[in-house]
């Protein structure tokens, strides 16, 4: 199974759901799942941002060589799972992509917690702990139900 999480630059909530995602499934030796991350408007090789970086960081989570990837379906094969940001995520990717349709979810959605993720692009490093704890239960919740 491979799971791509997709915001809009790759650089702030996508990385952060993967590399949580990354580091649940490396505690409990699971390799059977492959954890991506993209952006639907990612400039690569954008890296991730200073606070996401300094967050999972203290969680001893190593994204310094993370880098920005665009979301496209060549990243999809066929046991993969799209899970979006926020709905205007999912519907772009709907919208370019109609065969992955049944494939894609918000992650709040998916996981039946809320209906999208804010993003903190720009803010400050409080923002992002908020955004980083709201990923964390969501993933923690994702990790439960694959």
């Amino acid at each position: 199974m491979k799971i791509i999480f997709v915001c809009t630059g790759n650089t702030c909530r996508s990385p952060m759901a993967q590399f949580l995602l990354e580091s649940l499934l490396a505690k409990n030796h699971n390799t059977d799942i492959k954890v991506l991350s993209a952006g639907i408007a990612a400039y690569s090789p954008h890296p991730i941002s200073e606070h996401a970086r300094t967050l999972l960081s203290e969680r001893n989570i190593d994204a310094s060589y993370h880098r920005a990837t665009l979301f496209t379906p060549k990243l999809v094969d066929q046991n993969s799972l799209i899970l979006t940001m926020s709905s205007s995520h999912t519907q772009a990717i709907v919208e370019n992509y109609p065969f992955l349709s049944s494939r894609t979810y918000t992650l709040c959605e998916y996981v039946s917690l809320g209906s999208s993720i804010s993003d903190p692009f720009g803010g400050s490093l409080e923002t992002y702990r908020l955004c980083m704890s709201e990923i964390e239960k969501l993933v923690n919740n994702l990790y439960l139900q694959i």
